[in-house]
């Protein structure tokens, strides 16, 4: 607690109104309303932290080859799941706000990016596993 004291530490909201309030190591400070926009954008970084958590996962599953090759199907589903998400909600956004696409960042390459790696992997650990198989059918 005494590391991060400038975090929010919880958000609260006034019962019947769109008053909300947050709550820091420091004060209980009323806040802006939040929107349906800004909420629907948290579905990204919870997917992309999901996904960060399922990789971080395959990594060390390298004694259970068959279930680190679903995993890394998996991930790649929900990389291209966060590609489709980021797309509707830009698409939805710059209908309902009247907004145009002036750029994008670098960064929104890196899901693309990490689903190739994601079916590399996978044709990695199908090699080893094959390769695997091969060497006890010479035993």
């Amino acid at each position: 607690m005494s590391i991060f004291p400038w975090q929010d530490l919880l958000y609260l909201k006034t019962i019947g109104k769109d008053l909300f309030y947050t709550l820091t190591a420091w004060e209980l400070s009323p806040i802006r309303a939040l929107s349906h926009f800004e909420l629907a954008a948290v579905a990204i970084a919870v997917l992309s932290f999901l996904s960060a958590v399922i990789s971080f996962i395959t990594i060390f599953l390298f004694k259970k080859r068959i279930l680190q090759m679903r995993l890394c199907v998996f991930n790649a589903i929900l990389l291209l799941g966060i590609l489709g998400l980021i797309a509707f909600l830009a698409w939805f956004y710059m209908r309902e706000l009247n907004l145009e696409l002036v750029g994008a960042n670098f960064w929104l390459s890196f899901p693309l990016v990490s689903f190739i790696l994601q079916l590399l992997a996978r044709r990695g650990v199908l090699k080893d596993e094959t390769l695997i198989r091969m060497s006890n059918r010479l035993r």
